[in-house]
């Protein structure tokens, strides 16, 4: 198997930011205890993939990226790291990703923990979500990476 490429990052964000939306589309919520947590997940997630998709076509290594030590689940360093290689966020993105900043809050995310806690909504996840994925599109398609059919929705999304 080899290492993934800034577009198989960015496909694989898409695909768990798709089935983020799945989860909440379907009517299964009435019967479980904890609904959100599943999509929050996937959100949260495909969030990451996007950063790191963007930091990776930069020319990021893939091994940096990884690296718990470097960068890891940890949204506020990739943020970081991001904008300072020219990723031009929203200030509500921006916002949004200083609710999950630290490597093990993502992964504290699939364990049930007791409490309250204050979240993004799901409709602000999605939001971010879109956001990224069109600013990602852009900055991969910048770069001469070919985004094959993205290209024609990131075009339609807010057209």
């Amino acid at each position: 198997m080899s290492d993934p490429s800034p577009i198989g990052l960015f496909n694989y964000a898409h695909s768990f930011w798709s089935a983020g939306r799945a989860l909440i589309q379907l009517d299964w919520e009435k019967q479980e205890s904890h609904p959100d947590s599943p999509a929050e997940f996937l959100y949260w997630h495909s969030i990451e993939l996007f950063l790191k998709a963007y930091l990776l076509a930069d020319g990021v290594p893939l091994s940096k990226l990884r690296s718990p030590k470097i960068f890891g689940h940890d949204l506020s360093k990739l943020l970081t790291q991001a904008k300072a290689r020219g990723l031009a966020l929203t200030r509500k993105d921006e916002a949004l990703i200083s609710f999950m900043p630290v490597s093990k809050d993502m992964i504290a995310l699939r364990y049930l923990k007791v409490g309250v806690k204050t979240v993004p909504t799901h409709c602000e996840l999605e939001a971010t979500c879109l956001s990224l994925y069109e600013i990602v599109a852009r900055e991969l398609q910048n770069r001469g990476i070919n985004i094959g059919f993205h290209a024609k929705l990131v075009s339609l999304e807010r057209g």
